[in-house]
């Protein structure tokens, strides 16, 4: 039709599609990301203008969302710190550059490159200084000053195994005495972090206990029964 002969207007519906069929389980990772790369070869042909910027961001964001869900850590790392170029606000911005520091630590991660674990890590730990700053006293700060920041790092340092010491004890504070302003969104994460936390201080009993049960429990995420199933087999090391 008419509309649909517009570049922008055929950018859009393709990016609709492919949000759509990321959050279907049954589709194949694979011509998920042909329909991305023919979204970006579509982008590129646009106008510059504040269309394609809108195009852009969109596509970032699905790819952002696909690539961190589906364990393609260092796309989403890529999408996230181009993002933070297209970003209008100071805030936005921080949050996309902590995103790719975020995702750039999993990748890290899954690569089994000691090193490059430990540079990453370091750096989302200075990125999440500038998010605060940057998110103080506005609509975002309760989800990210107090809440998506530091459970980013909490997740990191339990992926690597650090869950002690002030950097630890300092963020989780800092989640859990927000927990009620975060709301029910929040709570499957917070539900692994305490696990972490029982798992700091030497309550295998309660680690066992609740693990099993986020482990069984039908509703969780893969990702999440994923934390649950890292943080009991490490306790069953230490508690054997």
């Amino acid at each position: 039709g008419e509309r649909t002969a517009n570049p922008a207007v055929k950018v859009l519906l393709q990016l609709a599609v492919i949000n759509g069929r990321r959050r279907c389980d049954e589709e194949d990772m694979l011509s998920i990301q042909n329909l991305f790369d023919k979204a970006s070869d579509e982008i590129h042909q646009l106008e510059k203008g504040p269309r394609r910027d809108r195009c852009w961001s969109f596509f970032l964001y699905q790819q952002q969302v696909f690539g961190s869900r589906c364990g393609f850590y260092a796309q989403a790392a890529k999408a996230a710190e181009a993002a933070a170029g297209l970003s209008a606000k100071p805030e936005e911005m921080a949050i996309s550059m902590y995103l790719a520091r975020a995702y750039a630590m999993y990748a890290a991660v899954v690569s089994g490159v000691r090193e490059d674990v430990h540079k990453a890590f370091a750096a989302i730990e200075a990125e999440l200084r500038h998010l605060q700053l940057d998110v103080a006293d506005t609509a975002l700060e309760i989800q990210w000053a107090r809440g998506n920041g530091p459970i980013h790092l909490l997740q990191a340092m339990t992926l690597m195994d650090i869950t002690d010491g002030d950097t630890w004890d300092a963020n989780i504070n800092v989640v859990l005495s927000n927990e009620a302003a975060l709301g029910g969104g929040f709570a499957p994460g917070i539900q692994v972090l305490k696990l972490g936390d029982a798992y700091r201080h030497g309550r295998y009993e309660e680690v066992l206990h609740n693990s099993s049960a986020i482990i069984d429990d039908d509703k969780q995420s893969l990702a999440i029964k994923a934390w649950a199933r890292l943080i009991m087999a490490r306790t069953y090391v230490l508690k054997d």
